[in-house]
């Protein structure tokens, strides 16, 4: 008696070990191609979060110069103001006593 394997079987114990090599392979290229898809998501957030981050420093930091000019710029108009206007403020504060205020602005008008 004599015990030979039919050709069939060696043939499908092949195709069913392809099979199953090129299953591992799919499957595995499935779930690299997500883990990436996932990495480069959460890349994608990390890099979000820096360049709000950014903003939010870059905005702060005009603010602060534009407040830093805008101060300058009063002072500027204050010193400027001081000197240029003092008629104003002195017909104000005689008005606030009681003077006429035409006669008032004529006369420091004609003082200038």
């Amino acid at each position: 008696m004599g015990s030979q394997v039919p050709v069939w079987i060696p043939i499908v114990v092949a195709l069913v070990g392809l099979a199953g090599v090129i299953l591992t392979q799919v499957l595995s290229g499935r779930r690299e191609a997500r883990r990436m898809a996932e990495e480069a998501a959460r890349e994608e957030r990390r890099w979000q979060r820096e360049r709000e981050a950014r903003t939010h420093e870059t905005r702060a930091e005009a603010y602060a110069r534009l407040m830093g000019v805008l101060e300058a710029f009063d002072g500027v108009l204050f010193q400027a103001g001081s000197g240029a206007f003092s008629w104003i403020l002195q017909r104000d504060r005689a008005l606030s006593r009681g003077e006429e205020s035409s006669l008032l602005t004529r006369r420091m008008l004609r003082e200038r």
